[in-house]
């Protein structure tokens, strides 16, 4: 899934982050995930983490150009 440079998931990051956390907790297909350039913080990163933390498809995450801090990339 690529939504790198997505206009619209850039303008309601926080809530499609949330929803894509939980997305990921359930879903067995996805196995790339590119979210460059999409304005996310270390908030949206907690949130894609939750389902991250149960998902065994997902090898790949592309996070590059956002605006992660520390506390994000540790998230």
């Amino acid at each position: 899934m690529d939504l790198s440079s997505n206009t619209v998931f850039s303008m309601k990051h926080r809530e499609y982050c949330e929803t894509l956390g939980e997305a990921l907790k359930t879903n067995t297909h996805l196995i790339e995930v590119k979210l460059s350039k999409c304005t996310l913080d270390a908030v949206d990163c907690k949130a894609i983490a939750t389902g991250l933390a149960v998902n065994d498809s997902v090898e790949v995450l592309h996070l590059d150009n956002n605006k992660i801090s520390n506390e994000g990339a540790t998230a």
